[in-house]
């Protein structure tokens, strides 16, 4: 083999693992594999009244504790000045690899359709990037599951389509230059 064959088999490879973290990326396996390795987990003695029922319902169902009051972290810059800043969740539970907030709801008279309990949804959502989000009623005792998706009609989504169908033409391509060379 030449130094070019090399070459296009690294391209090759390169190029299916970017293709891959795009997939990852987009059913936020990869963030919760972070969050997974630069956290501890906790006991469940850390948890109140409330978020132990909520928890024995969810394991009840398969689901198993992760992580107590996990932390996202983020920086708003304003006119150039940074300011650090936490966002953090009740607790996540995990089940076939994959992560789940669970969030309280907080009294009888916060409908899922009411506009302050979507909006902290869906900052836990956009800060810790799960799976879904379980949302417990504490005067039902019941679990509701709740998932985001999202519709960009944006400049980066367009991108994105291209440089995953580039990809995927390197990917074939290399494929083919190799099947013919040998």
């Amino acid at each position: 083999m030449e130094w070019y064959d090399f070459l296009i088999l690294a391209v090759m490879v390169g190029g299916y693992f970017l293709y891959r973290k795009f997939q990852y990326k987009k059913e936020g396996i990869i963030n919760t594999l972070k969050h997974k390795h630069n956290t501890l987990k906790h006991e469940d003695k850390d948890l109140n009244r409330k978020e132990e029922t909520a928890l024995k319902i969810l394991q009840e169902k398969g689901y198993s504790l992760q992580e107590v009051r996990p932390v996202s972290a983020f920086n708003v810059t304003v006119n150039g000045k940074s300011k650090p800043f936490n966002h953090q969740a009740r607790f996540a539970v995990e089940k076939e690899g994959k992560s789940y907030l669970v969030a309280m709801k907080k009294t009888q008279s916060s409908p899922l359709n009411s506009a302050s309990l979507r909006k902290d949804l869906l900052l836990d959502y956009l800060m810790f990037q799960p799976a879904g989000i379980f949302l417990y009623d504490g005067e039902k005792k019941s679990v509701q599951e709740v998932s985001f998706s999202f519709e960009f009609t944006s400049m980066a989504k367009k991108e994105s389509r291209y440089l995953k169908a580039a990809l995927i033409v390197l990917i074939v391509a290399g494929g083919v230059y190799l099947l013919v060379t040998f």
